[in-house]
């Protein structure tokens, strides 16, 4: 029995230093590479997934930067605005976390992420110096269950 392989679309990633391809007896080579995504998130060579949490992170920010209208919205109630939270912009930087080993950095990062949210939900500027404690008391958002 042989296994047929795309050599097109197959890249290795080894724990060594250097970025080598794999020699095949046919005289073909697959390439070698630093990182790859396997299942949505970016694995790299080290191990780590901080380059897939950093995306993942990213693809939030982005989801709420597009919600920006709704969440300014005052008509938008808090909790269809939670709603909102918890379906998309939840679901979206969380996917696959089950995994991950967060450092403290990036706990932040996310911690900060999920504060922009709740700041635009609550219509408040950064420039209102509004502390983000005042927000959570008294919009609701971040809940320990979040």
């Amino acid at each position: 029995m042989e296994i047929e392989v795309n050599l097109d679309k197959t890249d290795i990633c080894a724990s060594a230093d250097s970025k080598k391809n794999l020699p095949l007896k046919n005289g073909q080579s697959i390439n070698g590479c630093i990182n790859y995504k396997y299942l949505g998130a970016k694995i790299s060579r080290d191990g780590t997934l901080d380059k897939a949490i950093r995306d993942r992170n990213a693809q939030g920010r982005k989801a709420i930067s597009m919600l920006n209208g709704v969440l300014w919205d005052s008509n938008i109630s808090k909790s269809n605005k939670r709603h909102i939270y918890s379906t998309i912009v939840k679901s979206i930087v969380c996917y696959g976390s089950e995994v991950w080993q967060l450092k403290d950095k990036t706990v932040r990062s996310l911690e900060a992420t999920e504060m922009d949210f709740w700041r635009r939900a609550a219509g408040k500027s950064r420039r209102e110096r509004y502390r983000n404690n005042r927000i959570t008391r008294n919009y609701g958002g971040q809940s320990n269950n979040s």
